[in-house]
Formats: structure tokens, sequence, C-alpha cells
């Protein structure tokens, strides 16, 4: 048994450049087709939301799940886009994983990539990244349940198996901006899908925010914290204009958050 498994470690150790260039490329294209299945999935599920929308009776409880199926569905893409994204990054620098020689040190700029890579798959339970994942955990002897270096926005959208209200009602918002409907029209079953509508819930938890995930953070930048935005490219992530969209966002929901509180002390 120990001189297979010392076999093992040397031709793992010998492993040339354009093998593992293999190996990433392999799961990069499985990547590719597992974003377009979600995609199709994405599309059709939006297609009975606005079915559903154009009844005079409207079902709030399935509106509502149809948006829960596509909060996770966008959960999914987003993490095949990062899976995509750093199988690109790494075979255009699989040569320093050959030199490395297993040996992390030498490669701590790819081991996110790697590790990432690895939690991803694992979340999204993409069976055709074993081959991937066993090379990467052998070579450089890493436990798969204690990975040190994952993307902290991956692990945030794991956080939780299903996505919280925050979450269905922003892309309640973003369907009804894409499909051309009126707000008036996305809020006939309920007003379900106002974001405002959240707020005195959050203000009336604010006594707790010592012992909060939040720490002492203002309200308005609680509400941002439960609104991750992700702008994933399948070359490279855009974070100059994330970090725009995240400061137009902010105005928004502050001058939200004002109007709400105004409107409370009139009534």
């Amino acid at each position: 048994m120990g001189c297979h498994q010392q076999k093992l470690i040397i031709e793992q150790k010998q492993i040339t450049e354009s093998e593992i260039k293999i190996k990433i490329e392999k799961l990069k294209q499985y990547a590719m087709l597992r974003k377009n299945e979600d995609m199709f999935k994405t599309v059709q599920f939006e297609d009975q939301l606005q079915q559903l929308m154009k009844y005079d009776n409207r079902n709030n409880d399935q509106e509502v799940l149809l948006l829960s199926k596509l909060c996770q569905q966008k959960k999914y893409l987003d993490t095949v886009n990062f899976i995509i994204a750093y199988c690109q990054l790494l075979k255009d620098q699989a040569y320093k994983i050959t030199a490395s020689q297993g040996e992390t040190d030498s490669v701590q700029g790819l081991m996110t990539y790697i590790e990432s890579i690895i939690y991803a798959s694992q979340m999204l339970n993409l069976k055709q990244s074993e081959e991937f994942n066993q090379f990467f955990l052998f070579y450089f002897k890493l436990d798969a349940s204690n990975l040190q270096n994952v993307e902290p926005k991956i692990k945030e959208m794991y956080q939780s198996f299903l996505p919280n209200f925050d979450e269905i009602n922003q892309y309640a918002q973003t369907f009804a901006m894409k499909s051309k409907i009126m707000e008036s029209d996305l809020h006939l079953s309920a007003n379900q899908f106002k974001i405002s509508c959240q707020y005195p819930q959050l203000q009336q938890n604010t006594s707790n925010l010592g012992t909060s995930s939040h720490g002492n953070l203002k309200l308005e930048d609680q509400i941002l914290q439960t609104h991750p935005t992700y702008d994933i490219q399948t070359s490279q992530i855009n974070d100059e204009k994330k970090s725009s969209n995240l400061n137009l966002r902010a105005i928004s929901i502050k001058f939200n958050l004002r109007r709400n509180i105004e409107l409370q002390s009139e009534m």
C-alpha cells in the first residue's frame, strides 16, 4: 500500500504542463455545459412566472416559489461563472503548477483559484469535477473539508440553502424591470415584493447589533451586505464596475430608507 502511494506521488510530481491544462480544460467545458443547462432552466422558470402574473387571480405562493427557484438558479449560475473564470486563469498559468512540484509556497496566488473551484464544484455537486479535485487535493496535499483559501463571495452564497426574503425581493425587482412589468402589477398579488417593507423589521433589531453577524454597522450598510452584487465574466471579474454598481445601489437604498422613516412619522 505504501509503495503504491509513493508511486502515485512520483507520477503526480512528474505531470506535464499540457496534462494539467487538459484536466483544467475538461472541467471548464463541463462547467460551460452546466451553465447552459442552468440558463435554460432560468428561462423556463421566468416564462412560467410571466404567465402566472397575467392571471386575473394571482397566486402569491406560486409566485414566491418560482422566485425562490430563480434565486437558486442565479446562485448556481454565479458559481459556475466563478469556476469557468478560475479555470481559465489556472490554465493560463499551468506552468507555475508544474514548476511548484506540489509545494504551495510558490503558487500562493493560484491557491484561491484551485480551492475555490474544488469548493464550488462540491456545492454544485458537479460530478465531472472529481478528476480535477482529486488531482489537486493530492498534488498539494489539501483537505477537502478544510479549504483555507476559498473566495469569500462563494462561501457567502452558500451560508444558507434557501434564498432569504431580501434575495427574493431583489430578484422580483430585477425580473420586473427586465420583463417590463409595472411595479404596480408586480405587487397586485400582495406587497410581498417591496424591499422597503423589510426596513421597519430591521430597525427593530438594531438593539441586537452587538451580537449580530453585522457587528456595529449602520442600518443601510446592513442592507447593502444582504444584497451582494456579482459581475462575473469568464475571463475576469470586473471589480471596478461592481464597485460603481454598489455605490449607485447605496444611494438608492439610503433614499428609500429615509423616505420610509418619514412616512412612518407622518402616520
